[in-house]
């Protein structure tokens, strides 16, 4: 067994946190649900542009994105990136029965002409 002071268990997990682990990619449903708690906090702006994409392409323009309730962090960065999100026509906090504060309910532009609006970030 390896004993470790308090010091030293700090400054090992700090180190760890700078490991990337490579992984094969995941499938995930669109089904106009986001589950997010698997995901790293770095990861969030380009899979929600991503899921966001994918789900206009399915059709799909009623979202429920899981964020969790935790500190709130989570559900500003969501709601941030949702504002400047020229494809999103309205969001809000889900009821309680659909997970409250730790979940963000959203409600995607439809196309018009065949077009959706510009993707942010420009393009």
């Amino acid at each position: 067994m390896l004993w470790l002071n308090v010091q030293t268990a700090a400054h090992r997990l700090q180190s760890l946190k700078d490991i990337t682990i490579a992984m094969d990619p995941i499938a995930i449903p669109i089904d106009g649900v986001l589950d997010l708690h698997t995901f790293a906090p770095g990861e969030l702006k380009n899979l929600l542009n991503d899921y966001i994409d994918a789900c206009l392409e399915a059709n799909v323009h009623e979202l429920r994105i899981i964020h969790g309730k935790g500190s709130g962090v989570m559900r500003a960065r969501v709601h941030s990136l949702l504002e400047k999100d020229p494809r999103v026509q309205a969001f809000h906090d889900a009821p309680p029965e659909a997970g409250g504060w730790g979940a963000t309910l959203v409600t995607l532009a439809r196309r018009t002409n065949g077009r959706q609006g510009d993707h942010p970030g420009g393009g």
